[in-house]
């Protein structure tokens, strides 16, 4: 299978230089160390960069509290979107496809929004670009949420009043959760907002309808007058699925009036109080800070996993039956020694079908400095926790991550993964963090220059092997089932020589660049084949050096 593979990914490219010159120079070398799967990139366009609002144990404090990942410039991959805070205006880092990210905040972001403890991005007006809701909280002000709506490239502009959300049309106070789907399943995308924290309102939640052309009008029909019994968490906020399998959205939050607020949608959007009864048992002796849900069984239902506040123990499980009624299961399934953080992330960390939780633990004085916990699935909703450091470093510091958001980046067909960092003390790292996944990936920390050995890195699974390739130019190829193939044909070279992955997950290539004039200025690209020890194979990310010095 691996000898097949491998002649059909030569086959499929031609050489840029006649193998033998190739095959005279350059000599594989070993990393020294191990290599966790999900890691940062210390290179230009993959680093956030800090925007500082503060100080924090004398270094700069970036304390954005929330990200997502979406195509806002529709140019097909993911762009990332931060919330504002502390005076800043929301940010948004455009991707290149490749991985690569700029920062466009300036030109295209408003800023007239202050303190975001949660966003969304949909598309509000039905014109096939996703546009920015967020919940403000934002004390004495007043503004319950901001509608910014996208040009179709990126820019957005702020549309609040004008798509009802002004204090006159919905007088509600400061809101801290939004969320945005097709609650009545009319084609349009709703709005629900809470999370006041206050006392004070007459419902825990708070439903506006869309007329499907992104003006909202407030329904108090949608929710309980409940008095806040379940108010939502300032932060995360809700959270989205269809956990009855009836076919619509329903909604979750943490809660800090009794463990979780969960409510049931009747299809038109109209919400019950779930909580009495579909929570086994219904939560008496703990409030929740951060859930998240995922099929975590493969049994096809929506499962939940809950971090409890003002504790350091092991997050609670509650499997789905199927009819939204969720059963706590943390026994013999969540390992006893792992300890939940502020918010719980679910997703496919290991590429091997099922949602493993991720955990970034926050500091606690006196003395923890904040860890990461990565616990992985078998499957089956049995979690074992990693503690030899395969996926995520332990030892890397962290402020209070509410939000673990992962997207495929780099259009390798594995997750990597974004952090929003609140910088809670006593350890903030003063920014917000990108993690590259590199079960198969390649990259370089230093330009090609003529003359000289250019130092690429591959990355692979431990016994598997792979094969490089670099090109002048490049071309988008799908070839099923091994990915994306990004490299122009016409100009390509396969490296002669096959990379074996020990367990130190990366084989290190110098490859000689010609000193000819014609080169400089010119691109380079590089890709790799990564042949998994089962011998399933797939396209590693295309890397783009912008020219050869």
């Amino acid at each position: 299978m691996k000898s097949l593979t491998l002649c059909m990914f030569v086959s499929a490219v031609s050489a840029l230089v006649p193998p033998s010159a190739a095959q005279s120079s350059g000599t594989p070398v070993r990393a020294p160390l191990t290599h966790p799967v999900l890691r940062e990139l210390p290179l230009p366009g993959f680093l956030v960069p800090t925007v500082s609002i503060g100080w924090q144990n004398g270094r700069p404090c970036d304390g954005r509290l929330t990200v997502a990942l979406g195509d806002v410039d529709n140019d097909g991959d993911m762009d990332v979107v931060y919330g504002s805070i502390g005076g800043q205006r929301p940010r948004l880092l455009l991707s290149d496809g490749n991985g690569r990210l700029t920062e466009v905040t300036s030109t295209a972001m408003p800023n007239d929004i202050r303190s975001v403890y949660q966003f969304a991005l949909a598309d509000l007006d039905n014109d096939g670009d996703l546009d920015y809701v967020s919940a403000n909280y934002e004390g004495s002000n007043y503004d319950p949420a901001s509608i910014l709506i996208n040009d179709g490239t990126g820019r957005f502009t702020n549309e609040t009043a004008q798509r009802g959300l002004a204090w006159s049309t919905f007088p509600m106070t400061v809101q801290a959760c939004v969320a945005a789907a097709d609650f009545d399943r009319d084609g349009d995308i709703d709005l629900v907002l809470g999370g006041s924290a206050h006392s004070s309102h007459p419902a825990s939640g708070f439903l506006l309808r869309n007329n499907g052309q992104g003006f909202f009008t407030y329904d108090a029909t949608g929710f309980p007058q409940d008095r806040e019994l379940r108010d939502p968490g300032l932060i995360p906020g809700f959270v989205t699925g269809d956990m009855d399998g009836d076919g619509d959205m329903d909604l979750l939050a943490s809660s800090y009036r009794g463990g979780i607020a969960y409510w049931l949608n009747d299809g038109s959007a109209h919400f019950t109080d779930a909580v009495p009864t579909h929570l086994h048992p219904v939560p008496t002796n703990y409030v929740s800070m951060g859930m998240n849900i995922a099929d975590l069984d493969g049994d096809g239902d929506l499962d939940a996993v809950v971090g409890r506040a003002y504790m350091r123990a092991p997050a609670l499980l509650y499997l789905n039956d199927g009819t939204g009624h969720l059963y706590e299961s943390s026994t013999g399934r969540i390992p006893p020694q792992s300890e939940a953080a502020l918010n719980p992330g679910l997703f496919d960390i290991e590429g091997d079908g099922d949602a493993d939780i991720v955990y970034f633990r926050n500091p606690l004085a006196p003395g923890f400095a904040g860890d990461i916990q990565v616990l992985v699935n078998d499957g089956s909703a049995r979690f074992t926790l990693d503690t030899s450091d395969s996926y995520l470093a332990r030892e890397q510091r962290n402020g209070g991550v509410y939000y673990v958001v992962p997207g495929d980046m780099d259009g390798d067909g594995d997750l990597d993964m974004f952090i929003a960092d609140g910088c809670t003390v006593p350890a903030p790292t003063g920014r917000q963090r990108y993690f590259l996944n590199t079960t198969r990936h390649v990259w370089a920390e230093a330009r090609p220059t003529r003359g000289a050995t250019w130092r690429v890195n591959v990355s692979g699974l431990p016994g598997g092997v792979g094969v490089l390739a670099l090109a002048l130019s490049t071309s988008s190829t799908p070839l099923p089932p091994f990915g994306r193939f990004g490299l122009d044909p016409a100009t390509t070279l396969v490296w002669p020589s096959v990379l074996p992955f020990d367990r130190e997950r990366l084989a290190v290539v110098d490859i000689p660049i010609p000193d000819l004039p014609i080169l400089a200025g010119r691109p380079l690209y590089a890709q790799a084949l990564c042949v998994e020890p089962s011998g399933r194979a797939r396209f590693s990310n295309l890397w783009v050096e912008d020219s050869i010095r």
